[in-house]
């Protein structure tokens, strides 16, 4: 309505500028002879006031355009001017939009794809750019801008979406008379008032319809595109395309690299304050130490030269100390303002304001009037301190759009935030009043979320948050550590425990969680702790029991997992005694769970008598109905034969899973649809057996059908069978490295890594372990096929990985981070990289040790296997007395082992035995490495087992007799 009246009133003038000339021509005869001479006159009066009408259409639309265009879209991400200048906080020189220190060099590549990307109209409309808190992502955006704005040859326009219009921002870029490059930064945030998710869905869509009269590309800056992207991208239309995709790591993931990035740092933060840099040390650089954290050491370590301090800056410790530097400037500031006259404000008084407006915000000086006195020692201030305060905060630059809403880097909001609502209930209160939409709330619980990725104080914090409003927050915390925004599983699990959520509350949290997924362990965890102790009926805490089971199973908690487990077993056996009918297939179900639980935990004997009780319950069952239960008793078999192999009895359990594969073929011939995703699972359990069984032909058949049933589900439904083909893929690598075709067990293994590389690309949480796990089988397969480089480049990936995970998670992921560290020994060691080997086997031995110390029965075969490995690396090393050390250890705790259960241990305790008689040799001591190797040949053959290690004893026995320790 509004562009129809500015057309009209454009042409109403130009229509009254006609009226006047034409008025003008029509008294011309007077004047001149010829009584046609005013007609041209007037014609040409027409036209003209016809063209200044269309004139002022055009500049009227222009206008329009550029209102809408200042609506929508910043220039950049620089913030509105605070009223003190950004120049007295020393925090803002490290802002993005400052620049103070250059742009890396190295990154101008990543900025010249997205440029070309633009300018050369390649293919796709979305690019990806993600980093980490304080990588340097914003800014290489903003160098990306730069670049296109300056193009000498068609230079484009660029608009960064402000919050709250995302969904509005293609057509108004399509608009534009220029080509328009769209940036959407933390495109993975809510904003306060909108659901930024649905928008951003709608911004990508629209970014993909024809037409509109430029060229509009769309640029989203995000710290990781997790499953919060997955979400978005779930109900789009194939036809959106996203074009690349940037990961910033560090600038250098190596010390040396870090080292010039922070020189450069000091030099150019020496230059900004006109001090000179010679003499300025920094130190504790690490390799992988985000890119602000570096430069804020650097800051530090200059204004300390500035003021005559001598001495190394500790990065580590550089953002605390520039905190406690601001801090003097905030009470400086406050002096200028008069509020030292207010003995209510104080230093923490204008840090939880800080905090504060930074989560909250006020568009308004009205909205300020009303905020401000929700913060516990404000409640009772007057017009006049509340204007004051908001006049303080303008130390800080604001955010475009709020009267009240400072801005500064986000890792440092983040760490001052993180810092103040750390035990400060008062202050988390305050937060959730003003944070009252889902939206608000769901962007204040994010940015926790984020600070915890590089604050430590941001577990506590997020603790204290949810406590203030754990009805409200804890479905939201779910909700955002699902999205991967950070890691809050524990503190929302700590919360959960300390609420002691009823039944029904606990039944809803539980809801909010995806199934058969390893992710927010803790909070399952909690969850089903709730869930069991405030159960109404027994069936409900008999379920809830086996779900805790399976949780603490996850998480590697392996004796309060098999407590959990028995628990059930027992519940469902008072209830199947007063009623078999209905409750026999669950008691099957939870022996099944507790075989599995015993299995982990080390208690193999028991796994399968618990095992083979759910095979005769699943066997009486499909007796009776066989349609029903039939897919049952498969399953029943199938964990049946990987205990009854865990326990070293393989015929047996080639027999079990060879039943499993009948049945499941049976099935599967009768309903593909419904029942091949389980016989090629039932193929690849078969698969392992056979291969452990030693019969290799077998197993490479059965893992080869496997991986054919697997290619074909993920041909038609990716998303749900990618993940089960690389698993496939695995098992019949391993298979094929059995059988001496290592060629084709690399292809294999190599698949299997590229597919869960790319699932990890898409969900790092969901994916990341299984990736690791298939870089470690990837290691071994090539360490076979003799390209041992690329084994350790592989094996020490895995590592890095498990290292990632065991950082966040130290309870579930340990286990395999020393696992994994054992496997890399073993190939370092074969790459004859011996002192390395050394260090990761010492490695995966302390964790073991640690381990042990929470649950000995389940980790010491683990601690056993480590040690063997340590020895190996030892004596290679030359350190043979030490060897010799670490090998008796490992028999004496197999020893310990196999006298509990001789089938599930003596395999590997002659295995040991053959590692202790090597070393014993290495030493001289041939008169105990000759027992040793002696008793090794007899379990092995005890055993039935043909193995090379028969051959390293009886060459170790006449090395002795000859006295050779070679």
């Amino acid at each position: 309505m509004v562009e129809r009246q500015r057309r009209w009133s454009g042409r109403v003038v130009g229509a009254l500028a006609g009226v006047v000339i034409a008025g003008g021509a029509a008294a011309m005869p007077e004047y001149v002879d010829s009584p046609w001479v005013g007609v041209p006159v007037a014609a040409g009066g027409a036209l003209l006031g016809f063209a200044s009408g269309l004139g002022w259409d055009r500049r009227q639309e222009r206008l329009a355009r550029a209102e809408r265009w200042a609506e929508v879209f910043t220039a950049g991400p620089a913030p509105g001017p605070g009223g003190a200048g950004s120049g007295e906080s020393v925090l803002s020189w490290l802002a993005p939009w400052e620049a103070v220190v250059p742009f890396a060099t190295r990154r101008y590549r990543d900025v010249g794809a997205i440029r070309r990307w633009c300018v050369e109209h390649q293919r796709g409309r979305v690019w990806l750019l993600e980093g980490g808190a304080g990588s340097g992502k914003t800014r290489l955006a903003m160098q990306v801008s730069q670049a296109l704005r300056t193009q000498q040859t068609g230079p484009w326009a660029v608009g960064w979406v402000r919050a709250g219009h995302r969904r509005e921002a293609i057509e108004v870029a399509a608009g534009w008379d220029q080509p328009v490059l769209v940036v959407v930064d933390d495109a993975d945030v809510r904003d306060d008032d909108t659901d930024g998710r649905d928008d951003l869905a709608a911004l990508l869509v629209a970014a993909h319809r024809p037409g509109g009269r430029q060229t509009v590309r769309v640029l989203l800056v995000a710290r990781e595109f997790s499953d919060w992207w997955t979400d978005v991208q779930q109900p789009l239309p194939a036809a959106v395309e996203i074009a690349g995709r940037t990961r910033l790591g560090t600038i250098g993931a190596d010390v040396p690299s870090q080292r010039v990035a922070a020189k450069h740092a000091l030099a150019a933060f020496a230059d900004h304050l006109g001090t000179d840099p010679v003499g300025i040390e920094l130190v504790g650089i690490a390799a992988g130490t985000p890119l602000i954290l570096l430069q804020a050491a650097a800051l530090e370590a200059v204004l300390c030269a500035g003021e005559g301090e001598v001495g190394p800056v500790e990065v580590s410790d550089a953002v605390n100390r520039l905190m406690v530097r601001e801090q003097q400037r905030w009470l400086d500031h406050a002096s200028e303002q008069g509020l030292d006259a207010y003995p209510e404000v104080r230093v923490d008084t204008l840090r939880d304001l800080l905090a504060f407006t930074m989560l909250t915000g006020a568009r308004t000086r009205a909205d300020a009037h009303q905020l401000l006195p929700l913060l516990p020692g404000l409640r009772h201030s007057t017009p006049e301190l509340v204007d004051r305060l908001c006049t303080w905060l303008h130390l800080y630059p604001r955010v475009i759009g709020f009267w009240a809403r400072p801005q500064l880097p986000a890792t440092l909001a983040e760490h001052l935030i993180a810092d103040a609502l750390t035990d400060n209930i008062d202050l988390a209160a305050a937060v959730c009043l003003a944070a009252d939409t889902p939206e608000h709330a769901t962007a204040v619980v994010t940015v926790l979320a984020r600070a915890a990725t590089h604050t430590t104080t941001a577990h506590t914090a997020t603790i204290t948050l949810l406590r203030a409003d754990p009805a409200r927050l804890l479905p939201i915390a779910i909700r955002v550590a699902l999205a991967g925004h950070g890691p809050i599983d524990a503190a929302t699990a700590t919360c959960i425990d300390h609420t002691d959520p009823d039944w029904q509350t606990a039944q809803t949290l539980e809801q909010l969680l995806p199934d058969y997924r390893n992710v927010l362990n803790r909070t399952q965890i909690a969850i089903a702790h709730g869930r069991a102790a405030h159960a109404p009926t027994p069936t409900d805490k008999a379920g809830a029991l086996t779900t805790l089971a399976d949780a603490l199973l996850l998480a590697s908690r392996f004796g309060e997992a098999v407590t959990a487990a028995t628990e059930a077993v027992t519940v469902w056996r008072e209830l199947a005694a007063a009623d078999p009918t209905a409750h026999q297939p669950y008691l099957a179900h939870a022996l099944t769970g507790l075989a599995r639980t015993l299995d982990r935990a080390g208690r193999v004997g028991e796994a399968v008598t618990a095992a083979t009780e759910s095979v005769t319950i699943r066997r009486e069952l499909a007796a009776a109905d066989p349609t029903a239960h039939q897919p049952y008793l498969a399953h029943a078999l199938a964990s049946l034969a990987r205990t009854l192999d865990r326990a070293g009895r393989v015929g047996e359990a080639v027999t079990a899973a060879t039943e499993s594969v009948t049945i499941r073929r049976e099935l599967a011939a009768a309903d593909p649809t419904a029942h091949q995703p389980d016989l090629a699972h039932a193929l690849a359990s078969l698969a392992r057996t056979l291969d452990r069984a030693g019969r290799v032909g077998e197993a490479v058949t059965a893992a080869t059908e496997s991986v054919t049933i697997r290619r074909e589900l993920a041909a038609a439904d990716p998303t749900a069978h990618q993940p089960y083909l690389a698993v496939a893929l695995t098992t019949l690598a391993n298979a094929l490295n059995t059988a001496d075709r290592v060629k084709e067990a690399v292809t294999a293994a190599t698949e299997a890594v590229t597919v869960w590389r790319e699932l990890a690309a898409a969900d790092p949480t969901a994916h990341q372990p299984y990736l690791a796990h298939a870089l470690a089988s990837l290691a071994r397969t090539l360490d076979r096929a003799g390209r041992v480089r690329v084994a350790v480049t592989a094996a020490t990936e895995s590592v890095t990985v498990w290292r990632e995970l065991a950082a966040a998670d130290p309870t579930a992921h340990q286990p395999y981070l020393a696992h994994a560290l054992t496997s890399l020994a073993r190939t370092l060691d074969r790459a004859g990289r011996v002192g390395e080997a050394v260090t990761a086997a010492t490695e995966s031995v302390t964790i073991r040790r640690e381990l042990i110390a929470a649950d000995p029965t389940a980790h010491q075969p683990y601690l056993a296997d480590a040690l063997i490995s340590l020895a190996n690396a030892l004596n290679r090393a030359g350190r043979v007395e030490e060897a010799v050390t670490a090998a008796t250890e490992s028999v004496t705790v197999r020893r310990e082992l196999a006298a509990a259960d001789a089938t599930a241990h003596q395999l590997y305790l002659a295995g040991g035995l053959t590692i202790l008689a090597k070393a014993l040799r290495s030493a001289g001591r041939f008169g105990e490495a000759v027992p040793a190797a002696a008793e090794g040949i007899a379990l092995y053959r005890q055993l039935g087992i043909t193995s090379v290690n028969i051959g390293i004893c009886e060459r170790v026995i006449r090395d002795c007799g000859s006295g050779d320790t070679t």
